[in-house]
């Protein structure tokens, strides 16, 4: 996975150069973060960065509260794969006949 200061011109880095728009979120500054991430062409990989990093601010148009509540969905499915795999592969398949 790449870091952010490893991308190819993106837009935060070329339209703002207040890196508070970014990391301090207010109401003004999530706004603001967010319509310039949704423009972004790393848009995904950055909110990839955020929730695996953890990462303070909005990272790919997320904020800290969306990117918690993603990654902990994503620990709870791994838990249930892990407790219940056919239980819990047969749910999200569709498929009952084992």
């Amino acid at each position: 996975m790449r870091q952010p200061h490893q991308y190819e011109q993106p837009l935060c880095r070329e339209l703002i150069g207040d890196p508070d728009v970014w990391i301090e979120e207010t109401r003004d500054n999530k706004e603001t973060a967010k319509a310039i991430c949704k423009l972004c062409p790393h848009r995904i990989e950055c909110a990839e960065y955020g929730i695996m990093v953890e990462v303070l601010g909005v990272w790919g148009g997320l904020t800290t509260s969306e990117r918690a509540r993603i990654a902990d969905q994503r620990r709870i499915n791994r838990t249930k794969l892990l407790i219940m795999p056919n239980v819990y592969k047969r749910h999200n398949t569709g498929d009952d006949n084992d």
